[in-house]
């Protein structure tokens, strides 16, 4: 299980950890259930893990506006596995969306210190 923590700003943080090509590194990041790719990240972090540029693409804004964002490639340390995720390029702090939480169950209680909990699903055999 995957555990974090409510903020007094109501937002659900969690620790994840990165590997790209320089370093490893533990991220705080906060749970956004209305971004839908994986990772959003400052370019400070970007370049001090060294991670492999992808492309750029254009995304759609919840207010309408397109917008061009900068790919990358990171590896996460999801529970037991090591997932190969997108990472967008962003100047706000760290998120995580729903493509990373895609398989998982996600328990938080929402108030200022409650806790946060996110179960992986086991693939059935």
């Amino acid at each position: 299980m995957i555990t974090g923590i409510v903020t007094p700003k109501l937002q659900a943080l969690l620790h994840v950890r990165l590997r790209g090509n320089l370093s490893t590194q533990e991220v705080e990041v906060v749970i956004d259930t209305g971004f839908t790719g994986y990772l959003t990240l400052p370019l400070e972090i970007i370049q001090r893990l060294g991670l492999d540029s992808l492309n750029a693409s254009d995304a759609m804004l919840a207010d309408g506006s397109s917008v061009r964002f900068n790919l990358y490639s990171v590896i996460v340390e999801w529970e037991e596995v090591q997932r190969n995720v997108e990472v967008i390029e962003a100047a706000n702090v760290p998120l995580l969306g729903m493509s990373l939480l895609r398989g998982c169950s996600v328990h938080a209680d929402v108030w200022d210190g409650g806790p946060v909990e996110i179960e992986v699903a086991k693939p059935s055999h």
